[in-house]
């Protein structure tokens, strides 16, 4: 390569540089109008970098302008199809628009692709109960009992939200109470328990 052309590689790169961090301190103040346009300059020089779509989508997310932010989402999914966070936001973004079996089919391959992430499977039934699918509901909670019901304090506390999120959860309530008064006993997660056994206390 001719010494020009690496300047003007290198120059670019350094743009790009520029451009993101601005986007990042305009998201830090909240200023996220500033923040998408940054972002999207900062994609112009790297358009394929994921994480330059994921902060452009959040930006577009926190002004409201949801239909610009799944677009974004999308593309980076495209991009990296693998990283959940990013089926993550676009589920997030889904449920905002109250498109709750687009919300759950998103959340499912996220849980899929993160198992041993309690709380994931806990958004999954809570978006298969609003989209009114009560057998994948139930699904859920017998993956997550088989999972977690012998995990740590915060896997445990986990399973007891999920299962308590309604009457439906068909999973044994007397070993879910076990399970919550362990956990309230525990240590560590502290809110967590507490919500936990508070919740499983209330479904009775």
């Amino acid at each position: 390569e001719s010494p020009k052309k690496e300047q003007r590689d290198l120059a670019a790169a350094w743009q790009v540089i520029a451009w993101t961090r601005q986007g990042e301190s305009y998201a830090a103040r909240c200023q996220w109008k500033e923040a998408a346009n940054a972002f999207s300059e900062a994609i112009v020089g790297d358009p394929k970098n994921h994480e330059l779509h994921r902060q452009r989508g959040n930006a577009y997310f926190h002004l409201g302008q949801l239909e610009l932010a799944l677009q974004v989402f999308s593309e980076a999914i495209e991009l990296e199809p693998h990283r959940w966070e990013l089926r993550a936001d676009r589920a997030k973004v889904y449920a905002h628009q109250e498109c709750w079996a687009k919300a759950e089919n998103d959340f499912r391959r996220v849980v899929q692709q993160n198992q041993s992430k309690e709380l994931l499977c806990v958004a999954l039934g809570a978006l298969q109960l609003l989209e009114g699918d009560v057998q994948a509901y139930q699904q859920t909670c017998r993956d997550a009992f088989e999972r977690f019901s012998d995990g740590n304090i915060g896997d445990r506390a986990g399973l007891v939200l999920l299962c308590s999120l309604s009457d439906d959860c068909d999973v044994d309530r007397q070993q879910l109470k076990q399970i919550a008064d362990a956990v309230f006993h525990g240590t560590g997660y502290s809110s967590r328990r507490k919500l936990a056994k508070g919740i499983n206390e209330y479904r009775g």
